[in-house]
């Protein structure tokens, strides 16, 4: 019996051993996948980074262009007499306002004058009500004036809470500011020895310290227009953007990228006569977000595309992707404050698409999402289209 008991203690010895070694063989997989992810994400945050850059200059260029033509035009013949004829209609129409306002201070001043003669031909009787009603009124008064102090106090105090939320605010997108300097300095060395290395294990170190940093300046980005929105100086400059050339932009700027990554995207930039009023930078960060979501979680061999569809008085764009899909009870959190979608680390803070709503908001559009398990996800958004 002894004998039995030995060899089942030793047998259970060595399935515990076992089982331990392929349990830390489990988790050194499990790390090297987590640690490939992070990487892969970071790849795409730095890439990012660079395209929008080069949207920017793009459309800074573009704005020299027509600067140059509007400077080299002439000025259309006969346009100042119209101008002064709008004028002498302007001041018309003022003085005709200014009459009638000024007739019905009249009519007013009349008959306060005719109450005063009536109540000072009434009897004591009327005098003695009148003398009620006005100590009635008096009371009033006095509960009016206590709830006019009360709510003085309550004003007093939401402004020192507003106060307190821009400050804090105003702290918060001056600390993200300052750490951007020591980041670039980050970013300039990683890049020098990224570029000059010639031994592997320098260069590779030095390039996945490029990637942290453009995950992190996404990161300061998202703290300081965060910042903002609740500071209230979220800053939005719309004007007319031809949208056909818009759509060419995020087409040459993005498509090498899905390309380099092994999946489509089609994007239709055919878009003749379609002009639309938004803030050029912010749409392209809104676009960058979702692009870039779509790019992360669409698999190798998948598709994403981009489309603009007229509508009445706007435009729609959709964004649509064919990856893994949003479960049905997380598609109303989406858009919120700090959520995120998966619980792995290095994912970010949960910033990109709040920041995405609070920027269509800005431009009077709407955003929202259509998703299904297994089927893919769908963002769809709507800008004003400028009368013509």
């Amino acid at each position: 019996m002894e004998i039995v008991r030995k060899s089942l203690a030793e047998k259970r010895e060595d399935t515990n051993i076992s089982l331990g070694a392929e349990r830390a063989a489990g988790k050194a997989v499990a790390d090297a996948a987590a640690r490939a992810r992070r990487l892969a994400d970071d790849l795409v945050e730095h890439e990012r980074i660079i395209i929008d850059e080069r949207l920017r200059k793009f459309r800074d260029n573009a704005d020299f262009a027509l600067a140059r033509e509007r400077i080299a035009s002439d000025a259309p013949p006969g346009l100042v007499a119209p101008e002064r004829t709008l004028a002498d209609k302007a001041t018309q129409g003022e003085r005709e306002i200014h009459d009638t306002v000024t007739a019905d201070e009249r009519q007013r001043s009349d008959a306060a004058i005719q109450v005063q003669r009536r109540e000072q031909a009434a009897g004591p009787v009327e005098l003695a009500r009148r003398a009620d009603t006005d100590e009635k009124l008096g009371a009033e008064r006095r509960r009016v004036d206590s709830a006019v102090t009360f709510l003085g106090s309550t004003e007093q105090a939401l402004s020192f809470a507003e106060a307190e939320v821009g400050r804090r605010s105003n702290v918060l997108a001056m600390v993200a500011h300052e750490l951007r300097n020591p980041l670039s300095i980050i970013s300039m060395n990683a890049d020098f020895i990224a570029d000059r290395a010639v031994d592997p294990e320098v260069r590779e170190p030095a390039t996945e310290v490029q990637h942290s940093v453009a995950r992190m300046s996404r990161l300061l980005q998202d703290l300081v227009d965060l910042a903002r929105i609740e500071g209230g100086s979220l800053r939005i400059v719309k004007r007319p953007v031809d949208a056909g050339a818009f759509l060419s932009e995020i087409l040459a700027a993005y498509g090498p990228l899905f390309s380099k990554r092994g999946s489509t995207f089609t994007c239709e930039p055919q878009a003749p006569g379609i002009v639309v009023t938004f803030d050029h930078d912010r749409i392209v960060q809104v676009l960058s977000n979702l692009l870039c979501n779509a790019m992360k979680f669409t698999p190798r061999g998948g598709a994403v595309s981009l489309l603009l569809e007229r509508r009445a008085d706007n435009i729609e764009l959709t964004v649509k992707d064919t990856g893994p899909g949003i479960a049905a009870h997380l598609l109303p959190h989406v858009f919120d404050r700090f959520w995120q979608g998966s619980s792995d680390p290095g994912t970010g803070l949960g910033l990109g698409l709040y920041i995405c709503e609070r920027i269509i908001s800005a431009h009077s559009g709407r955003i929202w999402v259509e998703s299904e398990l297994g089927r893919g996800t769908t963002f769809r958004f709507t800008l004003p289209q400028l009368p013509c």
